[in-house]
């Protein structure tokens, strides 16, 4: 992200960086979604103690 950004030096093409930023965060969330309930399960008995 940071070398594609800095390629573009003033001329930003806000379409392509923002293309970008989705293919980049798009993979953690979905797989975040996925495991929201194992996550949840495996923290709270930890804060118990």
């Amino acid at each position: 992200m940071a070398s594609f950004a800095s390629q573009a030096g003033y001329a930003v093409n806000f379409g392509a960086l923002f293309a970008a930023v989705v293919i980049t965060v798009l993979p953690v969330l979905v797989t975040y979604i996925i495991f929201q309930r194992q996550l949840q399960g495996s923290v709270s008995p930890g804060l118990l103690k």
